[in-house]
């Protein structure tokens, strides 16, 4: 799933906050502690994404926006097994 997000570096405290975008599709706002320096903001991101959504930070990808505020993030999320199917 690609995920607009939207990053404030260096911002007194860190949170992830679920927006809309223009189309109404899911959106991320995310504060982090971390500059905007050598990757770090980045670092900070994908991490902060990925317990979010309860998931590894190797299932975060930025797929575009690595050196800007707006990026673009693809998230690899489980795939839910159906609750009403019998085990086989």
């Amino acid at each position: 799933m690609k995920i607009r997000v939207k990053v404030i570096p260096q911002a007194k405290s860190e949170n992830v906050q679920q927006v809309k975008d223009r189309e109404g599709n899911l959106a991320l706002k995310i504060k982090t502690f971390s500059p905007a320096q050598d990757g770090h903001a980045n670092d900070s991101i994908i991490k902060l994404i990925a317990k979010h959504f309860n998931i590894k930070a190797a299932d975060v990808t930025i797929v575009s926006g690595e050196n800007t505020r707006n990026k673009i993030v693809e998230v690899q999320l489980p795939i839910q097994e159906p609750a009403n199917q019998p085990a086989v």
